[in-house]
């Protein structure tokens, strides 16, 4: 009797566990079911703003609206990071801060307010200043940066400058080129933003090289004014890929051929090209420059880290409005790779490379990019150049400034197949430099760099030639 009861409790214990795990069991997945159905919802933005910039322009920049739902909790603080990020690399804010505050929990989701702290650093710089650069001399010029124009995030600039250059050869002074350019970079043009630019230039071309048994001697010199409209816009796409787009129209007219002999008073100046199918000699151009290209490089204090790479190419059709020739097709591909490692808070390692062919059409200036080398020393149709940099920083003034020092070494190759009347030896152009550069850095001045250059042309032997060297002084980096 007393086995049979027992017999019959332990089967009642058992229906109560099992019945127990099946509860435990079904109300775990329900709440498992109930965990991955709620999702993050940003109930409320608030804003503290010291500056200009508009609350509704600074959402849109970054994104973020009431509603925006995210998967979970780390996703959000991810699209934060981010986006304050992509702020900070503008370049416009002296502090950028943010918290996020969880509100009571809705049935459907976990509910957060965003709170923004910003304050903007001093973004309208109307510069006057006056610039050296060995290559042309001396020149006078006026910038104006209106970065974050009213509080828009939209930049405004004009840029106008007069080079003024002493003509040895014709024993007086000279204003070379002069241009002017204003511009609009961030308008909102059907849910994208798109880069206006109008320009004017006035330019003289020059060709240094060897002809004979003489060297860098004037191959070819001409004047030209140039008036362009161009209209780009840069696509982001996913993982951090990106297209840009920048169609451009030009106008081409005043040309002077400054090629004369004994009327000069000097020397007959060679002279290699056949103005005919030489397309700068055109009056109309219109070109399609456009990339795609790969960009994680942010700012981290006055050091970049990253990686960027791009490949591009320019189309260009262009005409003399006549009818034996009426329209030339050129085209270029070029390709860039840069590199910041910031190795400590004192020191950011910096490389940067670059190639291009040009098909149809001889590029010139090419010397422009390497420093230390004279620009007109270099050109072809194909280029190669690198660049290595070690960025210091010597003096740190927390709050106000911090200078850099960035010692370099850069080298380029140019190959010209396009120039018929060079030998074979003239069609190779190598060139090295080295040298420093001093970066002055201002805390309430974040979008703006000081910047001089002295640098030294090692592949040229003669230590005596002033073309050798290269001072410039300019509010922009070298790259």
């Amino acid at each position: 009797m007393l086995n049979c009861l027992t017999m019959s409790l332990k089967k009642k214990f058992y229906k109560i566990m099992i019945l127990s795990l099946l509860l435990m069991t079904t109300r775990t997945f329900v709440l498992i079911a109930e965990t991955a159905d709620k999702s993050i919802t940003i109930s409320d933005i608030r804003t503290e703003i010291d500056g200009n910039t508009k609350e509704d322009s600074l959402l849109k920049e970054m994104g973020l609206y009431i509603g925006r739902d995210f998967e979970s909790y780390e996703d959000l603080v991810n699209f934060m990071d981010v986006a304050v990020q992509n702020l900070i690399n503008m370049r416009v804010f002296e502090l950028i801060e943010y918290s996020l505050e969880k509100e009571e929990a809705s049935d459907a989701a976990d509910e957060y307010t965003v709170y923004l702290n910003i304050r903007d650093s001093f973004t309208l710089y109307p510069i006057p200043y006056p610039k050296y650069n060995s290559n042309t001399g001396w020149r006078i010029g006026f910038k104006t940066y209106y970065y974050n124009a009213f509080g828009r995030l939209v930049d405004i600039l004009l840029f106008t400058n007069m080079d003024i250059q002493n003509n040895e050869a014709k024993g007086h002074w000279e204003i070379p080129s002069w241009h002017i350019t204003p511009a609009i970079e961030g308008i909102d043009l059907w849910g994208q933003d798109f880069r206006i630019e109008l320009s004017h230039k006035f330019g003289t071309f020059k060709k240094i090289g060897d002809f004979g048994n003489e060297e860098n001697i004037l191959l070819q010199e001409y004047t030209l004014h140039n008036t362009s409209l161009s209209m780009g816009t840069k696509i982001f796409l996913p993982l951090d890929f990106y297209y840009r787009a920048d169609p451009r129209l030009g106008f081409y007219y005043g040309l002077k051929e400054l090629q004369t002999d004994a009327s000069r008073g000097g020397a007959a100046v060679p002279y290699f090209e056949d103005p005919a199918i030489t397309p700068v000699y055109d009056v109309l151009d219109f070109s399609w420059d456009h990339a795609i290209g790969y960009d994680t490089i942010d700012w981290i204090g006055n050091f970049r880290q990253g990686f960027s790479a791009s490949i591009g190419n320019i189309l260009s059709l262009s005409s003399d409005l006549n009818e034996e020739n009426p329209v030339n097709f050129t085209s270029e591909i070029n390709a860039q790779a840069k590199y910041f490692w910031r190795i400590s808070k004192h020191f950011n390692f910096s490389t940067m490379a670059e190639g291009i062919i040009s098909f149809r059409k001889e590029m010139t200036s090419l010397g422009s990019h390497l420093r230390g080398v004279r620009d007109d020393l270099m050109f072809g149709d194909k280029a190669l150049f690198w660049s290595v940099d070690m960025n210091i920083s010597v003096l740190d003034w927390e709050g106000k400034a911090e200078a850099q020092v960035r010692p370099f070494f850069n080298l380029g190759y140019v190959r010209n197949d396009f120039n018929t009347g060079l030998t074979d030896e003239d069609r190779n152009m190598f060139a090295y430099g080295a040298g420093a550069d001093f970066v002055l850095y201002l805390d309430k001045l974040k979008a703006l760099q000081a910047r001089g250059t002295i640098a030294v042309d090692l592949s040229q032997y003669n230590w005596d030639d002033g073309d050798k060297y290269e001072i410039e002084v300019t509010t922009s980096l070298s790259y």
